[in-house]
């Protein structure tokens, strides 16, 4: 039984907006009028804000195996019971009309399949999906909503799988429904801070470590900062707001037209408690030891985990 396009949207979370192309339909973490944003205020980062960061199929089913058609590059994962139980990589572009099949074998029983598009690259395009004839398919349901946004960090650069970020991490342990925002090289943008028709709980706002290196004074940094907490109040003024600071990185002992890392750092925690919103200090959450980290300023899988466990014990 091959599930219609409307099933499958009914199936999938995390997208802010969903296209139909002639090879199936395109999921993308960021509306077109963030894109819009993305390009005019950081151009440099415009094609990391295109993807499918943190959008998944999420759905429970009876059915003894699913058949996944995908018809684009990139890293997908497949979780059964909340376990990866398959991993696969494609790594070309595959043109119209060319497709990879990925099948997933289920024990008998009801059992909660998670298939996770890629989080970076031009984004997952479903082409089909497939179950057995009459089986039945039922959305996850969720105990909360939460919204990630930031940067590299939160979109999961370098991770092995990209179901190991710290938001997916995060998202799991809370049963969220999420979208997750996370765009490589962005920094505090206002102008991106817009409505994406979907309504958190709790919103993750983790920037800074890129204006660190491109802001041309801390006066700007700390404005930039302001501004873009000011909308993230104005927008989600309902939700519970944590703010989290820079992590450590391994060149953080220099100075930048910016100023210090401390400072900076500073700034981020300075406008945190101005607007009322909850701080993690990032300083907490990764080991400064490079055994934790991917390259020199993104973790690795081991340290997302410590960070993603620390991330948890701040929300009480």
């Amino acid at each position: 039984m091959i599930l219609t396009n409307e099933k499958i949207r009914e199936l999938t979370v995390g997208a802010c907006a969903v296209y139909e192309e002639n090879d199936g339909l395109r999921f993308a973490k960021c509306t077109a009028d963030q894109l819009a944003a993305w390009k005019e205020a950081a151009a440099w980062c415009y094609g990391n804000a295109v993807g499918s960061t943190g959008v998944r199929m999420d759905f429970r089913t009876d059915s003894g195996s699913v058949t996944f058609t995908v018809a684009e590059y990139g890293k997908y994962d497949v979780k059964i019971d909340g376990l990866l139980r398959e991993h696969y990589e494609f790594r070309e572009a595959l043109g119209h009309g060319k497709i990879n099949r990925i099948t997933v074998t289920l024990p008998e029983g009801i059992h909660r399949v998670t298939f996770v598009l890629p989080s970076h690259g031009a984004g997952g395009v479903i082409s089909s999906v497939e179950v057995d004839d009459g089986a039945f398919c039922e959305r996850q349901s969720y105990d909360t909503k939460v919204l990630f946004i930031g940067d590299s960090i939160t979109q999961g650069w370098n991770t092995k799988f990209d179901s190991m970020s710290y938001a997916y991490l995060v998202s799991e342990a809370l049963n969220a429904e999420s979208v997750i925002q996370g765009v490589g090289g962005a920094v505090f943008a206002p102008s991106t801070i817009q409505p994406i028709g979907f309504d958190p709980d709790i919103v993750f706002v983790a920037y800074g470590t890129n204006d660190w290196g491109c802001r041309s004074s801390y006066e700007e940094y700390r404005n930039t900062v302001h501004d873009t907490l000011a909308k993230v109040r104005e927008l989600y003024g309902d939700a519970e707001i944590f703010v989290i600071s820079p992590i450590w990185r391994e060149d953080c002992g220099k100075t930048t037209k910016a100023g210090t890392f401390v400072d900076c750092c500073g700034a981020v925690k300075e406008m945190a408690h101005l607007f009322g919103m909850n701080l993690i200090d990032g300083d907490t959450l990764v080991p400064p030891i490079m055994d934790y980290m991917a390259d020199a300023v993104h973790p690795n899988d081991l340290g997302f985990a410590v960070y993603a466990a620390n991330v948890l014990k701040n929300l009480g």
